[in-house]
């Protein structure tokens, strides 16, 4: 087992699907690069919309929100542990990514904008801002796939939220995949990148792991 964890996030409705591949070679290249290496499908995992609270300090998400919303919360998320405010299905996802030393979401290209499984996922990450800000110094990449366009602003969304959040991105992190491209990029860089954003994630999860640098501090 790798001295450090990378955990590649599908984002795809699509079962192993173009999304799902390209994920799977970016893994491997974490792999080589000595991380040991984990798939998740989101769509396993988050079944209901985000319910729209982040303060753990409030005693009940459900009663805070605004009458109209409520209607919209199906009934097995209104009651919600007050600790961490998750769906039970979402904890594991929020244990997982706390745990791990780098990430790599995947997802396809909607009207220029993430899947719903990873854009809902996104929203509940806010929420280890309140834990002490639990995911800095942790390390991601990003996949996103399209057939016209769109997929480098998915991954900009998806890296200015993660940045926020602590997150540290390595160079040539943001991977984007056009089907329509396919064979006719520039030096065959659609085929030949997707491993290398595994390698630099695994490599730079290992520099800020060994680092001592206290990501809070001054």
């Amino acid at each position: 087992m790798g001295d450090i964890h990378v955990i590649g996030f599908d984002g795809s409705p699509v079962r192993g699907g173009t999304c799902a591949a390209i994920l799977e070679r970016a893994l491997s290249g974490a792999k080589k690069a000595g991380a040991s290496i984990e798939l998740v499908r989101l769509q396993e995992f988050i079944t209901a919309p985000f319910h729209g609270v982040h303060d753990p300090k409030l005693e009940n998400a459900y009663k805070a929100l605004p009458e109209p919303v409520k209607r919209l919360i199906p009934q097995k998320i209104r009651k919600l542990a007050t600790d961490h405010l998750f769906p039970e299905e979402v904890k594991p996802l929020i244990s997982m990514i706390e745990k791990a030393d780098a990430f790599i979401f995947a997802s396809p290209t909607w009207w220029s904008m993430p899947s719903d499984f990873l854009k809902t996922f996104l929203n509940y990450l806010t929420i280890c801002d309140y834990r002490g800000y639990s995911l800095r110094g942790k390390v991601a990449g990003f996949i996103s796939v399209c057939e016209e366009d769109g997929a480098q602003h998915v991954n900009a969304l998806l890296q200015n939220a993660l940045t926020h959040m602590g997150v540290a991105t390595p160079p040539f992190c943001s991977f984007f995949f056009n089907k329509k491209m396919l064979g006719q990029s520039e030096e065959n860089w659609q085929e030949e990148d997707q491993e290398l954003l595994g390698v630099n994630v695994a490599r730079m999860a290992r520099l800020m792991k060994s680092s001592g640098w206290d990501w809070a501090e001054l």
